[in-house]
């Protein structure tokens, strides 16, 4: 249950809406419940209020644990998936009011330092010389990627404002303090950033954070 001053602003702005949006096999259901410390996958209601399973972006993902955000799937973007494109442009019409803070989520980022390691090898380093510059190189790489990222959706009607790179979604305890942190400054209103940050039960430095602000 929510404390009684969340719940006021619950009632005064209604349900939060997120919409995740990426390829298949990218780590959005395991990012939610890492973000909700969560064990079990969120229940899944249709728009008639009937349990269902994934595979429709209207279907709604809700964890018992914070019912008034509301988590819609896109299913993934593959290769030429011009109708997946087409379903997520009606929704955000249909859905929104104008405002739409986009957030660009760069998972599985561990994976960047083998491939970095990778490409040194590739050049002639050994494998010591290589496990030593694989750091380095990795962090060069993501920011190539988020260069790359920010030139193509920096032109669209609602331009990412924040972007953030995860690892190790998928362990025990993984740290998802950047993406609250930039979740939470991503929304104009104050009292829309306290909301989302009161629905981090264990996330007590946010907490006093965004109570100060």
């Amino acid at each position: 249950m929510y404390p009684v001053g969340v719940k006021k602003q619950f009632d005064r702005i209604g349900r939060i809406r997120v919409l995740l949006v990426g390829r298949s096999n990218a780590g959005k259901t395991t990012l939610l419940q890492c973000v909700y410390s969560a064990t079990k996958l969120p229940e899944v209601f249709n728009t008639n209020g009937e349990r269902r399973g994934y595979h429709d972006i209207q279907n709604e993902l809700i964890f018992r644990s914070s019912p008034g955000i509301i988590f819609h799937d896109s299913r993934g973007f593959e290769a030429g998936s011009e109708d997946e494109v087409m379903l997520v442009k009606n929704f955000i019409i249909l859905k929104t009011c104008g405002i739409v803070p986009v957030i660009v989520i760069l998972t599985k980022a561990d994976a960047m330092q083998l491939e970095a390691f990778s490409q040194l090898r590739d050049e002639g380093f050994t494998l010591k010389e290589a496990r030593t510059r694989a750091k380095t190189l990795a962090t060069q790489l993501m920011i190539d990627v988020k260069t790359k990222i920010e030139s193509q959706l920096g032109m669209y009607k609602y331009p990412p404002k924040d972007y953030v790179s995860l690892a190790g979604m998928n362990k025990h305890n993984a740290d998802c303090d950047s993406l609250l942190r930039c979740t939470a400054n991503a929304l104009d209103e104050i009292g829309l950033q306290k909301l989302v940050v009161s629905t981090q039960h264990a996330n007590v430095e946010h907490k006093i954070e965004f109570t100060v602000k």
